[in-house]
């Protein structure tokens, strides 16, 4: 939440009676949070000493533990009050950005999350900067989580429950720079030896080293989805659809650092040249900037300095580094044709797919091509079904083409067609050291196995039964 200059309240969550609970930052008090409930002892049972300031975000969390009777506040993280023996409250009408249809919050709130317990301070500080799942440690516990990405109308969406909030008076909805990671690394101890690090599930790691200055605390966090404007600076061609990161210091004068964004673990990146790196202040941030820098094709990174708090994202200048990211490959018998299917995660300058057939993994010849999703970030499921599979045994193969002709090779996948109803899947792909492959309808007896690279090389296989 932030307020404004000129606010006089601030009621940030409150009841609906004198006799209820409240949470606010009034001007009487110089703009300090403070809290409490049933006016008794008072409202302002627990009270920071350090007034806010005006356009300012902060992670606001009050806890209250009815088995101690422990009341405690915490700003961005940290506890800067607590107050014992507090009696039960009852107020079972609550209001965001009010107390009681008045004394209204002049400000922005971004979110608001109301548990059934009091989170550990461990607890928030590693979910205050992250969306909430089914992860999360008191998952069981959320009693509400507006995440207030309503653009209009009159309803808050509650997106764990059914308990949606009727919007009163006339608020103005607006687009964030407020950052919610899929994932966060953090620390509350930063000097010029702090370093946070995250990996992505297309195997990128982001790396982020301080150099200089000081904070209250340092977070990374990953995005695991299209940023919100997909424009890439001029001269590039193609931005990242998967995946983009963030740094974000909360808490005191800023903070100088580097980043190394590794691409080694990435499969797909067919000209490494052509990588760059790109970056926005944040989420409001409608242009993403060219930072102008190159990739160092030895060390498989892209490394920049002097930064001092953005959002970061790989782009190319010829084509997406990673077009298509798979799911699923697999092929089955179905009385004696071979039925292959695949999925994808996200395209990019996808083309096509193109099915190849070999009896001998040397030898191949195009059987059919399937038209792609061109650029997509949802799921997509693909079939084909050769109806005249090759006498005795035959491989498969499944390359992606993007628009511009470049064409890359996935996994191979033997399946054996005599008088075996076999069906098998492969898992992890692609893979980058080991693949499992899953039979059905074999008994170990009948189960001879080969695989086979793109090279034609036959690879080591072990055996678990």
């Amino acid at each position: 939440m932030k307020i404004q200059s000129g606010s006089v309240n601030n009621n940030i969550i409150s009841g609906d009676a004198f006799t209820g609970h409240v949470l606010w930052a009034p001007a009487s008090g110089g703009y300090r949070l403070r809290a409490g409930h049933n006016a008794s002892p008072t409202f302002n049972t627990v009270e920071d000493t350090i007034p806010l300031l005006f356009d300012t975000w902060y992670h606001v969390d009050l806890t209250y533990d009815a088995a101690t009777q422990e009341m405690r506040l915490y700003k961005n993280g940290v506890e800067v009050d607590m107050a014992s023996s507090v009696p039960v409250s009852n107020d079972p009408t609550g209001f965001i950005g009010a107390f009681n249809s008045a004394f209204e919050l002049t400000g922005s709130i971004n979110e608001v999350r109301l548990w059934s317990v009091a989170l550990s301070e461990s607890d928030i500080r590693s979910w205050m900067l992250k969306k909430v799942t089914a992860t999360h440690p008191n998952y069981c516990n959320l009693l509400t989580y507006y995440r207030v990405d309503e653009t209009s109308g009159a309803v808050l969406r509650d997106w764990n429950t059914n308990l949606d909030g009727n919007v009163m008076g006339d608020p103005v909805f607006s687009l964030s720079d407020v950052p919610l990671g899929d994932e966060v690394d953090f620390t509350f101890s930063v000097d010029n030896t702090t370093t946070l690090s995250l990996t992505s599930a297309s195997e990128e790691v982001m790396t982020v080293d301080v150099t200089s200055g000081s904070v209250g605390a340092l977070y990374l966090y990953r995005m695991n989805e299209n940023p919100n404007v997909t424009t890439p600076p001029a001269g590039m061609d193609q931005l990242s659809i998967d995946t983009y990161w963030g740094v974000e210091s909360l808490d005191g004068s800023s903070v100088i650092y580097s980043v190394t964004l590794d691409y080694a673990g990435r499969d797909g990146i067919s000209l490494e040249s052509n990588l760059r790196l790109a970056t926005r202040s944040d989420n409001v941030d409608l242009i993403w900037t060219d930072t102008g820098i190159f990739p160092d094709v030895v060390n498989d990174n892209l490394f920049l300095t002097g930064q001092t708090g953005t959002e970061f994202i790989l782009a190319s200048v010829s084509g997406n580094p990673l077009p298509v990211e798979f799911g699923d490959f697999r092929i089955d018998n179905l009385d004696g044709k071979a039925v292959i299917r695949w999925s994808t995660f996200m395209e990019s300058q996808n083309d096509f797919f193109q099915v190849e057939r070999s009896g001998d993994a040397l030898n191949w010849s195009i059987i059919d091509h399937i038209k792609g999703s061109g650029d997509s970030n949802e799921t997509n499921v693909y079939s084909l079904v050769d109806r005249r599979p090759l006498p005795g045994q035959s491989y498969y193969r499944l390359a992606q083409v993007d628009f511009d002709g470049t064409i890359s090779y996935h996994e191979n996948l033997l399946l054996f067609v005599n008088s075996l109803t076999l069906s098998v899947r492969a898992h992890p792909n692609p893979v980058t050291n080991n693949v499992n492959f899953i039979f059905n309808n074999v008994i170990n007896s009948d189960l001879s196995i080969r695989v086979i690279n793109t090279l034609g090389q036959t690879q080591d296989v072990s055996y678990i039964f």
